[in-house]
This record gives structure tokens, C-alpha cells and sequence, in this order.
């Protein structure tokens, strides 16, 4: 079994598990921001308060995805 080939590899990641920046430039505390505050519900107790800290670093991951030459990125925002 191949992939076809036009088949494009990409990458994706998801707001809470790389942006951080929670209190930052008007964003509102996510449903995850909520629940992991909560105790006993996180079993390490952590939380996405500064994740990869990708909204401070955006232009580190854009020129990683450029170094890996990624022809496709599917992101999600908490904005």
C-alpha cells in the first residue's frame, strides 16, 4: 500500500496544547483553562498557562515549518 502522489504531508497542532499566553491581548479563558484549574481533574496538575508559548514564538515555528519544508498547517486559535 503507497499513498498517492499527490498526497501533501503537513503538520497540525492544536491552540491549547502549544499557545499559551492566556491572559494575553484580550483572550478569554478556554473550556481546558477552566477545567484544568479545577482540582484533582489534571492527574500531574498541569495546564496549557504556558504550553510551547507559541503565541510568543510564532515566528520561531513559521521558520520551523519553513526548515521542513511543510507544504500544509492546520493550527486552531482560542481568540
Amino acid at each position: 500500500m503507497s499513498l498517492p502522489k499527490d498526497f501533501i504531508w503537513g503538520f497540525g497542532t492544536a491552540s491549547y496544547q502549544i499557545e499559551g499566553a492566556v491572559d494575553k491581548d484580550g483572550r478569554l479563558p478556554s473550556i481546558w483553562d477552566e477545567f484544568c484549574r479545577r482540582p484533582g481533574k489534571i492527574a500531574d496538575s498541569s495546564s496549557g498557562v504556558v504550553a510551547c508559548n507559541s503565541y510568543e514564538r510564532t515566528s520561531d515555528d513559521i521558520a520551523l515549518l519553513k526548515q521542513y519544508r511543510a507544504r500544509a498547517y492546520r493550527f486552531s486559535i482560542s481568540w
